[in-house]
């Protein structure tokens, strides 16, 4: 029997363990594929698609059961991203740049402006844009911002003289680009519909 998003959420909430354990197999039959793909795809084993599902798998039981949940996509998207998420984290851990190969849609689950803007609609400006930056700007920012490095690694990464070397130049890049999203013209389209 197939469940649909709110029947699963429903499930999941429950204090039956017989509900419970349906919401479960519901969600490994229908999304652990899509999640095993990704981090294969994405340099990872087996078994670490099996722990970043389960992880994902426990982030979402407990936002239902606080009653934190506020879904405004798919069951399917929101624990994809969950899961996504986590996968950068942990590579990000390891000192490991991936560049992500997503299938699937997922929604930005992140805490700063810029990872918003650049998993949202107008990601594709954005890239467009940073792509006209010049190598050493592109991978300042992207890993600053998106994979979250600090400054000294970003010296030593880039072969940069200092840390305030890194922080300068991060400074500039970022004026620059603000500067070029201001006046893209096919990110004010994107902003307009």
């Amino acid at each position: 029997m197939e469940y649909t998003d709110a029947q699963i959420l429903q499930h999941l909430g429950s204090n039956s363990e017989k509900d419970y354990t349906l919401a479960l197999k519901a969600l490994y039959k229908t999304h652990f594929g899509s999640i095993q793909y990704l981090i294969n795809k994405n340099g990872g084993t087996e078994d670490d698609a099996k722990d970043i599902f389960q992880d994902g798998i426990v982030v979402l039981f407990n936002q239902v059961r606080q009653g934190k949940l506020e879904l405004s996509c798919s069951i399917k998207t929101y624990l994809y991203s969950i899961c996504r998420n986590q996968w950068l984290t942990k590579l990000r851990k390891n000192k490991r740049i991936v560049q992500m190969d997503d299938k699937l849609e997922f929604i930005p689950i992140k805490d700063t402006v810029y990872e918003n803007i650049l998993e949202s609609e107008q990601s594709q400006v954005i890239s467009g844009l940073l792509d006209k930056m010049g190598e050493e700007c592109r991978s300042i920012l992207k890993l600053f911002y998106f994979y979250r490095f600090g400054m000294t690694d970003i010296q030593d990464r880039l072969g940069l003289a200092s840390e305030q070397v890194a922080k300068n130049k991060k400074m500039k890049c970022m004026k620059r680009l603000k500067n070029m999203v201001l006046t893209s013209n096919a990110y004010k389209a994107e902003l307009r519909q």
